[in-house]
């Protein structure tokens, strides 16, 4: 994602947040001679504390939920998993030090945390006052077991002052039916 935000021009700040180390290493070489990309080798919560994460072969899927049944008929590079000690921490608890880092008071967050998007949002709950838009991907058929309704992340974004600007498919079956999109958001009163 830090990737393609340059390709379209971004020069500002990104800051990622990876916990799975060879992931987070291979996100290393890509912003390592670009100054304004910090990277973080944890996860974000709700709560600070270590935990472990499920390594799928498909990276894109490592999460703290198992994959349903119905994600491993979808996706071979989810059929096995290896399990991997992270850190978790809470957004509010790093917030002033990124915010100081990067001198700014305008944020985007783009959340992409395989189910776990509305953690991460409950553990931003002071910061939410500088983050002006945001992103999650909210999934309509469960591709983890455990894993909330996209619905309702949708009700605590909005009411935490968040309104959908726009829902993008990522995911669609054979059937035409969505599986995952993106979901973005942004405060009116900005």
């Amino acid at each position: 994602y830090g990737l393609f935000l340059r390709e379209i021009g971004y020069t500002g700040h990104i800051v990622s947040f990876e916990p799975v180390k060879s992931v987070f290493d291979e996100l290393l070489k890509h912003s390592e001679n670009d100054p304004k990309w910090t990277c973080f080798n944890v996860a974000l919560s709700d709560e600070s504390k270590r935990n472990e994460i499920n390594v799928y072969e498909g990276s894109q899927f490592c999460s703290f939920l198992d994959v349903s049944e119905y994600a491993k008929t979808m996706w071979s590079d989810v059929a096995t998993a290896t399990k991997e000690t992270v850190e978790l921490v809470r957004l509010d608890d790093i917030f002033s030090e990124l915010k100081n880092k990067v001198q700014c008071n305008n944020f985007y967050l783009k959340l992409d945390t395989q189910g776990f998007d509305l953690n991460v949002f409950r553990g931003a709950g002071d910061s939410l006052r500088y983050i002006r838009a945001m992103q999650s991907e909210l999934s309509l058929i469960s591709v983890y077991d455990g894993m909330g309704r996209s619905f309702a992340g949708i009700e605590n974004y909005c009411e935490a002052g968040f309104n959908i600007s726009g829902m993008f498919p990522i995911n669609v079956e054979q059937s035409l039916a969505v599986i995952e999109y993106d979901c973005v958001l942004v405060k009116r009163d900005v």
